[in-house]
């Protein structure tokens, strides 16, 4: 199968590509929803006594990452991708981390630069797909 790639609208491609996925993943979810709801016996969609959160949610670690994200994409701008990337992936890993220890820090800052520089590299160079 060969995919013919028209410049103008080349773009499309992936997104088309990960949609088609994500509907599958979803219908599949829902079979397996309704084989487990037929087998107990309880409604496919149950809203009494729902809770969106469970009892004792961590608020430090939700409202870190929403605000980690959104900073992320603010220093996508001025930092270029690889700076800022470093920076959220390792300040995500210190809002995660439970110990918060000398050891912990440097391994934080160990994945955060080889994970960052390595999707730099690929998407970069094998894909050649320019990063912001």
């Amino acid at each position: 199968m060969k995919l013919k790639i028209i410049n103008s609208t080349s773009h499309w491609v992936m997104p088309r590509i990960v949609m088609v996925i994500l509907v599958i993943l979803l219908i599949i979810i829902a079979v397996q929803r309704m084989i487990s709801c037929k087998k107990t016996g309880t409604p496919f969609i149950n809203l009494k006594n729902y809770r969106f959160f469970m009892p004792g949610w961590d608020k430090v670690k939700l409202l870190g990452s929403i605000l980690t994200f959104i900073v992320y994409i603010y220093l996508m701008e001025f930092l270029t991708f690889l700076p800022a990337s470093i920076i959220s992936i390792f300040l995500l890993n210190v809002l995660f981390d439970n110990e918060r220890t000398k050891k912990s820090m440097i391994t934080s800052g160990v994945i955060s630069v080889g994970f960052s520089i390595f999707i730099w590299l690929v998407f970069g160079v094998l894909f050649r797909i320019t990063l912001p």
